[in-house]
C-alpha cells in the first residue's frame, strides 16, 4: 500500500471516528433531554418525587410568591384600611346565620389601629365593639360589658382573664399578636433547599422501591389519560420515618431556627421559641414513638394524579379510609382541600376542647384564594362542615388596601378610658359577672 493510500485510509478512519463521536454526542444529548424534559426514562420513584416536590413548590408559591412579598413590604410602612367579614350559615337552619363585620384602619408606621366590630345573629345586630390599639396598649369598649372604654397592657393576659372570671385560659394567649400569614408561610430558597436536601433522602432510604406504583386510567370516554403515582407507607415504616426525621431535626440548627422563628410569629418571645426547649420536646417525641407498638398494616398512601400536562390533585389516603385531596391552581391563586369519607361521629359541644375536635373532624372542604391587584389584596377562605344531615358553611374574607393617608385614626391620648388596674369595684363586679357567665356556658356547664 502506497503512502497516499495509507494517508487516505487514515483520513477515512479519522472521519469515521469523528462521525461516531458526533452520533454518540447527539444520542447523549437526546437522552439527557428526554430525561430532563420528559418522564420516559424515569423510574416510578423518581416520577413520584418529581411531581410531589413540584406540588410543594406550588403550595408555598400561593402564600409566598414575589408579588405577595413586595405587597407585604409596602404594607409594613403604610396607612391602610381593611374590611373583613366572618359568617356562619347552615343548609337546613340548624344554626341561625351569624355574621361578624369588621372595619379597620391603621397606621403601620406608628403601629396604631382602630377597629369596629359588629356582631349579627339571624340578621339582627346584637353587639358592637370598638378597639383602639396604640403600640402595645389596648383600649376596648363593648356594649355588652360596659359603655366605658377599658384599657390594658398587652401582656399577662391569662392572669387578667382569670381575674375577670375565666377559669379555663388554655385558649387565651399571654399576648395578643397580629399574625402575619404571609410571613408565617414564607420560606426562603435557601431554607427550602436545605429542608429538601436533608429530609427527602430519609424518605427515599426508608421507603423501598416496591412501595411505589404507577397506574393509568381514562376519563371522558377514554379521551383523557390520568396517570397516578402512588406511595404506600406502613405503620412500621411511618414509625421509623418519623423517628429518623426527629433525630435528624434534633441536631439540625438551621431547621430548628426556622421552626423557632415561625413559633415566635404565633406566640411572641416565650419558652416555646427557645431552641433548647424545642429540642427537649423533640427528644420526648422520639422516646414516645420508640415505645409505640406498630402492626404491619398500611398507615398512609400518597397519590399524585396528573393528566398529560399538569398534576390535577394530590390525595392522602389514611388508615381509616379517610381521603384528603389537595388541588392547587397557581393561575387562580387558590387551594382546595377536600376530606371525604367523613364519618357521622358523635357531635360533642360540651366545652371548647370538644367543640374544636368536633369541628376539625367534621371538615369536608376548605377553599383558600388570594388576589393582589395594585394596592388591594383580597383573601377568601370557605370551610364546609358535615355534621350528619346538616351542612355548615364558614366564610372569612377580607379586602385590605394600602393608602397614602387615612384620616381620623384615634390614638391612646385621644380617648378617655380607665386602665383595668384602676377600675372601681362596682364596674369590676359587673364585668366579672358577665364574663364569668360566658366562660361558664362555653365550658359546657350550667350557669
Amino acid at each position: 500500500m502506497c503512502n497516499n493510500e495509507i494517508i487516505l485510509f487514515k483520513n477515512k478512519s479519522k472521519k469515521r471516528k469523528n462521525v461516531v463521536i458526533v452520533i454518540i454526542l447527539v444520542i447523549s444529548i437526546l437522552i439527557v433531554n428526554l430525561y430532563m424534559k420528559t418522564d420516559i426514562l424515569k423510574s416510578k420513584e423518581q416520577l413520584f418525587w418529581k411531581y410531589f416536590l413540584e406540588e410543594i413548590k406550588k403550595t408555598t408559591n400561593i402564600f409566598s410568591n414575589e408579588r405577595v412579598k413586595i405587597y407585604n413590604r409596602y404594607l409594613k410602612n403604610s396607612y391602610y384600611i381593611k374590611d373583613s367579614e366572618f359568617s356562619i350559615s347552615s343548609k337546613y337552619g340548624f344554626i341561625k346565620p351569624i355574621n361578624v363585620e369588621v372595619s379597620e384602619k391603621g397606621d403601620n408606621i406608628k403601629k396604631i389601629t382602630n377597629t369596629n366590630i359588629e356582631l349579627k345573629y339571624n340578621n339582627k345586630n346584637i353587639q358592637n365593639s370598638s378597639i383602639i390599639k396604640d403600640n402595645d396598649y389596648f383600649i376596648i369598649k363593648n356594649d355588652y360589658l360596659t359603655t366605658d372604654y377599658i384599657g390594658f397592657e398587652n401582656k399577662n393576659l391569662k392572669q387578667l382573664a382569670q381575674k375577670f372570671g375565666i377559669e379555663n385560659t388554655n385558649f387565651i394567649p399571654n399576648q395578643i399578636r397580629q399574625i402575619n400569614l404571609i410571613e408565617l408561610f414564607s420560606i426562603t430558597k435557601e431554607e427550602k433547599n436545605h429542608i429538601l436536601k436533608e429530609y427527602v433522602p430519609i424518605f427515599k432510604k426508608i421507603i423501598r422501591n416496591k412501595n411505589y406504583s404507577k397506574t393509568i386510567n381514562y376519563k371522558d370516554d377514554e379521551k383523557c389519560q390520568i396517570i397516578s403515582y402512588k406511595i404506600d407507607i406502613s405503620e412500621e415504616e411511618a414509625k421509623e420515618l418519623i423517628i429518623k426525621i426527629l433525630k435528624k431535626l434534633y441536631n439540625d440548627e438551621t431547621s430548628l431556627r426556622f421552626i423557632s422563628q415561625k413559633i415566635k410569629l404565633l406566640n411572641g418571645e416565650d419558652k416555646y421559641c427557645d431552641i433548647n426547649y424545642i429540642k427537649e420536646k423533640i427528644n420526648g417525641m422520639i422516646t414516645e414513638f420508640e415505645l409505640k407498638e406498630t402492626k404491619g398494616k398500611e398507615f398512609i398512601s400518597i397519590i399524585i394524579n396528573k393528566d398529560e400536562k399538569n398534576v390535577i390533585k394530590t390525595e392522602l389516603v389514611l388508615k381509616n379510609n379517610r381521603t384528603i385531596s389537595i388541588q392547587i391552581d397557581n393561575n387562580q391563586n387558590n387551594i382546595i382541600i377536600k376530606q371525604s369519607d367523613v364519618k357521622n361521629k358523635e357531635i360533642n359541644f360540651q366545652g371548647i376542647g370538644n367543640i374544636i375536635n368536633t369541628i376539625l373532624d367534621s371538615i369536608s372542604e376548605i377553599t383558600y384564594s388570594t388576589n393582589i391587584n395594585n394596592n388591594k389584596n383580597k383573601v377568601c377562605v370557605d370551610i364546609m362542615f358535615n355534621l350528619g344531615i346538616e351542612k355548615i358553611k364558614f366564610n372569612y374574607n377580607y379586602v385590605i388596601q394600602i393608602k397614602n393617608n387615612v384620616e381620623n385614626i384615634l390614638e391612646k391620648k385621644d380617648i378617655k378610658y380607665t386602665d383595668v388596674e384602676k377600675i372601681d369595684k362596682e364596674l369590676y363586679r359587673n364585668i366579672f359577672e358577665k364574663v364569668h357567665k360566658i366562660s361558664t356556658l362555653l365550658s359546657g356547664k350550667k350557669y
